[in-house]
């Protein structure tokens, strides 16, 4: 398997955890329990970094083998 054909992985994976963080605030937004407020707030941002990595894997597996693209170099990620 090539790098490049993991990039639609890597996009569904970003679409399903964005999808996720919607329902949580969704869920947020009507919750009364301060407790169930803040696990909702603490999940939200666990799946932050999460939903970056994603996309940021997206890209580069979808552009590595473009010369012109240089943005997979580590130091950059």
């Amino acid at each position: 398997m090539k790098l490049a054909e993991l990039s639609p992985l890597y996009e569904d994976s970003a679409r399903r955890i964005q999808r996720r963080m919607e329902e949580l605030r969704l869920s947020l937004r009507s919750a009364e329990d301060p407790e169930c407020a803040r696990q909702l707030r603490r999940r939200l941002l666990e799946l932050q970094p999460l939903l970056r990595q994603c996309r940021q894997l997206a890209h580069v597996t979808a552009h590595y083998y473009d010369r012109s693209d240089r943005s997979h170099d580590a130091s950059r990620l």
